[in-house]
């Protein structure tokens, strides 16, 4: 009989308590089969509203107590993950650092290219994360990730499917009397804002709205440009009847991660992470233009009525192979053992 107390300890340390929440409680799940999973955390400053110095300072001790937990076990084989980049390739040298031949460690990067403004990101930290940092294995979680990460750095990735919770939410509130479709999530530059106003336009009976810090005013939109707490985050995504995802470059989405574990069907581009959740042959998706080509509007309307129209089934059956997928692939990155958690919420 295995011993219980033998399989490796994962240390999981979330520095963004606030916005990444669920995303650590998911990876903790997926986890928590195969290995004892520890999840410390400690807010950023726009939660916390202590300094960005401050914030550090937590990340290193929090780091240093997750280091001793992980080695700590009867296993040989500790890892600590890291769930978002404090100081972006700064971060790697850190836990490289950390590291050593009980410890594994790890750092997820979501953005390779950051999608708004970040330290840690110029040509010299990242030629020096790749020099110094080798030892800490970089983490992403699409096909377009890890390309841009090898293209940027030089180095390769691992690429592991964006984890999700089994949990299915359930909806809060009153259910509305028409269709509503939202843009839920934080403002960023690379929202096509053309495509929303003009999809509202064009589709009068259905109830268009905007949740999310940071928005302008979208004709046709109502707009609600404020931080989204995670109560506020899972009614908004369960009561909506469809979610759209209007990006002209991205990575993986939050959001549509969220959107199917609660069955609520989501729009966007095919050739994205979308497609690694769906399937390239469905109906909710609309493939890219050409470079310079005009926005498929036609495609948009079309995938975003059959999403209207979208039976529940078909997306639980989604939902479940996408959490099967997850951790069977994270399941290889962690060797196969009996299961004891112990999720601890540090703050």
């Amino acid at each position: 009989m295995t011993d219980p107390f033998s399989k490796p300890r994962v240390a999981i340390i979330n520095p963004l308590a606030g916005a990444l929440s669920h995303y650590a409680g998911a990876l903790h799940e997926t986890l928590q089969r195969e290995s004892e999973v520890r999840v410390y955390k400690f807010a950023e400053p726009s939660v916390s509203g202590h300094s960005r110095v401050r914030w550090i300072i937590d990340y290193g001790t929090t780091a240093l107590r997750a280091r001793r937990w992980a080695m700590s076990g009867r296993s040989q084989d500790g890892r600590v993950i890291v769930t978002w980049p404090v100081l972006g390739h700064v971060d790697r040298i850190a836990l490289a650092w950390l590291a050593s031949s009980r410890l594994r460690t790890a750092l997820v990067i979501h953005d390779p290219t950051p999608l708004v403004r970040a330290l840690g990101y110029s040509k010299f930290t990242t030629r020096a994360a790749s020099l110094l940092g080798s030892r800490a294995e970089v983490i992403v979680h699409s096909a377009a990730a890890e390309r841009d990460f090898r293209e940027s750095t030089g180095d390769s990735p691992t690429q592991l499917p964006h984890p999700l919770s089994s949990i299915k939410p359930v909806r809060r509130g009153h259910k509305p009397e028409g269709p509503i479709v939202r843009v839920i999530g934080q403002w960023k530059k690379d929202r096509d804002l053309d495509l929303m106003a003009k999809l509202a336009s064009t589709n009068p009976r259905v109830q268009f709205e905007v949740l999310g810090r940071g928005w302008p005013d979208v004709p046709g939109w109502q707009t609600t440009s404020r931080f989204l707490s995670e109560e506020e985050l899972e009614e908004a995504v369960t009561s909506s009847s469809a979610v759209l995802i209007p990006y002209k470059r991205f990575y993986q989405s939050g959001i549509a991660i969220r959107c199917l574990e609660a069955g609520v069907p989501f729009v966007g581009y095919r050739d994205s992470s979308l497609e690694d959740l769906y399937g390239d042959e469905s109906p909710y998706l609309v493939a890219p233009p050409a470079p310079g080509a005009e926005v498929p509007l036609g495609q948009w309307r079309a995938a975003l009525e059959k999403a209207l129209s979208s039976v529940p089934l078909e997306l639980s059956a989604l939902r479940t192979k996408a959490i099967d997928t997850a951790k069977t692939k994270w399941s290889c990155w962690v060797p196969a053992a009996a299961s004891q958690t112990d999720f601890e919420a540090r703050s």
